[in-house]
């Protein structure tokens, strides 16, 4: 399923993927028919990598969203792209 990511996965640090699976398997338990979204900046697009790599494994559907690409530090609001996001979901976790 998916949607656009960060990174290749052939990036992806071998040392972040036992927690990043336990991210998605266990804490969230996210299922195939369920939508992620991740939220990143560039100083943790190596987790964001990871992370989306096990949601492509779950194959669930999935959007990304890297903080840089839309706003400039300090945030000071979050920006109405990634608030778009959220608009008409049931968050679990935030």
């Amino acid at each position: 399923m998916g949607a656009q990511g960060v990174a290749d996965k052939t990036d992806i640090d071998p040392e972040l993927v036992p927690g990043a699976r336990n991210t998605i398997e266990v804490c969230l338990q996210l299922k195939p028919n369920e939508r992620i979204t991740i939220i990143t900046d560039e100083a943790t697009r190596d987790i964001a990598t990871a992370l989306q790599a096990e949601v492509e494994r779950v194959d669930s559907n999935f959007s990304v969203s890297t903080l840089e690409h839309h706003t400039r530090y300090p945030l000071k609001f979050t920006p109405e792209i990634v608030a778009e996001t959220y608009q008409g979901l049931n968050p679990v976790t935030s």
